[in-house]
């Protein structure tokens, strides 16, 4: 139902391959990622993720959560977010969905109110634990979908199904939950500062940027930028980049054949030896031997 870059690094680029129902559904497999990790991210989708074995850790908006197995975590549209599993062989199956699919649904039948979360990003995270009653249905939902062939008939009407129903139960769960605390406009707007640089490393990581052009994309002073990415990214803007720059040329050794001095030029180093040190800090081993040992990605459709 989708069409998606490998690796963990172009998470942001969904492109659904049915306009009509923009709906991407994938199996995460931490193991096959080096560090068994997704760095830090946003997409405009809203993403659930349930754990069918192991144990993850997610930081969203610079907040820590644990999702367990046979737990799920919803995060919000264009909440800011990486993860990283505690436990060897741990295993996701991972559902986004574009907000308009849901928003001009209930636009037509007169039901605008229900996708008020959905407007606001509000609220940013809701874990979902099976120790909750209200939880269960939302997570026998989740393994519905997940147990059901995609290429079976009518697939897209029980996926339809069972997203309307995960949703009216988690506008339950919001509404129980919420004591509706006050908006913090100062974090907002700090994620939207990060949102904005996030991009601008994205769209220019091959070229020679500093930390300067990064707060410059956003409007803010050098200081700032660095407060953005500490507070919600537990990182540096030059961090940030570095790492992006080499999970890029990691995909592309493992997904193309162009030399290795061309991919360490082509994603914005410009030493081949300072390339092969920093890949080899992250990584644990020589890009070469990296292209030899790792031609699978741990993302797969489902």
């Amino acid at each position: 139902m989708s069409d998606i870059s490998s690796g963990p690094a172009a998470i942001e680029n969904l492109k659904h391959s049915n306009p009509h129902m923009p709906v991407s559904e994938f199996m995460d497999m931490y193991d096959a990622f080096k560090n068994s990790s997704f760095s830090s991210h946003w997409h405009h989708e809203l993403e659930i993720q349930l754990i069918l074995k192991g144990e993850a850790a997610y930081t969203i908006n610079g907040v820590n959560y644990d999702v367990r197995e046979g737990s799920a975590i919803y995060i919000a549209p264009e909440a800011i977010h990486s993860s990283v599993a505690l436990q060897p062989g741990t295993l996701g199956y991972n559902i986004l969905v574009l907000p308009q699919l849901l928003t001009d649904l209930f636009h037509q039948i007169g039901c605008d109110d229900c996708a008020k979360p959905l407007h606001t990003a509000e609220p940013e995270v809701i874990l979902l634990t099976p120790n909750k009653k209200e939880n269960i249905r939302i997570l026998k939902r989740l393994e519905r979908v997940y147990e059901a062939d995609s290429t079976g008939y009518a697939y897209e009407l029980l996926l339809t199904e069972n997203l309307l129903g995960i949703w009216r139960d988690l506008l339950s769960t919001i509404r129980k939950s919420r004591a509706l605390q006050p908006v913090d406009n100062a974090k907002q707007l700090r994620e939207q500062r990060l949102r904005k640089m996030i991009d601008y490393i994205h769209l220019h990581y091959t070229e020679d940027i500093s930390v300067q052009d990064i707060a410059v994309s956003a409007n803010i002073s050098r200081s700032e930028c660095f407060r953005c990415f500490s507070d919600l990214s537990k990182t540096t803007p030059s961090d940030y980049l570095n790492k992006y720059r080499l999970r890029q040329a990691a995909q592309m050794l493992v997904t193309s054949t162009t030399s290795i001095s061309e991919i360490c030029f082509q994603n914005g180093f410009n030493s081949a030896s300072h390339f092969s040190k920093e890949f080899k800090r992250m990584y644990g081993e020589s890009p070469k031997n990296y292209r030899a040992e790792n031609a699978t990605t741990g993302r797969e459709e489902k």
